[in-house]
């Protein structure tokens, strides 16, 4: 029998059990972006502010997902097709691409939809206020003319910035694979429950 209600208070605890240096912040949405359930450091209406962010670029992402779909080469589930359930193979398809995970200018967000319509959602957010986005030219190389000057300042820069390349780019990875875990959990502990739609605002 499917569930019809959300514990919303078990689901904060799991979150906050789940957050850290890596992931901060945690949010469960409802379909229409109303925020169920989370567990971060930051003021509520900042999280209300994220939870209407993060809907909105799902809303907008959302669309192209049959197309981004179509785009990629057919998989050996789909290659053989006839040897896996209609439907099933059609729920895979369906969730195939179900996680989008963005830079921001102040941190990370990645957004899951569950199989159960819930939008989870992962936040790696550096500061309280967001910092204005950074201009192309503000980390462009510097002028030709100041290479050659014997100082070697311009080498110890480059390695520098490889190595903050590295770490942002291992920082990046850690923070998808813990939400990614965080997301498969909360797919397994809600298998079965349904929404209820009667006003279609959840």
């Amino acid at each position: 029998m499917k569930q019809t209600m959300l514990l919303t208070k078990n689901l904060t605890e799991f979150l906050s059990q789940n957050t850290g240096p890596v992931i901060p912040t945690m949010l469960l949405l409802s379909p229409a972006g109303k925020l169920l359930a989370s567990s971060s450091p930051l003021p509520a209406s900042r999280l209300r502010t994220q939870a209407t962010l993060a809907y909105s670029l799902w809303t907008i992402y959302l669309p192209s997902i049959s197309s981004i779909s179509a785009a990629f080469p057919p998989t050996t589930a789909e290659v053989n097709s006839f040897e896996i359930d209609s439907s099933s193979h059609h729920t895979a398809a369906q969730h195939q691409l179900s996680t989008i995970t963005i830079q921001l200018t102040n941190g990370l967000m990645m957004i899951r939809a569950l199989d159960c319509d819930l939008l989870y959602v992962a936040l790696n957010i550096s500061d309280t206020n967001p910092s204005p986005p950074i201009s192309l030219s503000a980390v462009q190389t510097p002028p030709t003319s100041s290479r050659g000057d014997g100082s070697g300042c311009d080498s110890v820069n480059d390695i520098e910035g490889l190595a903050n390349s590295d770490e942002q780019i291992s920082d990046i990875v850690e923070f998808k694979k813990l939400s990614d875990d965080v997301g498969r959990w909360l797919d397994q502990q809600l298998a079965g429950f349904a929404l209820y739609k009667g006003d279609g605002r959840l």
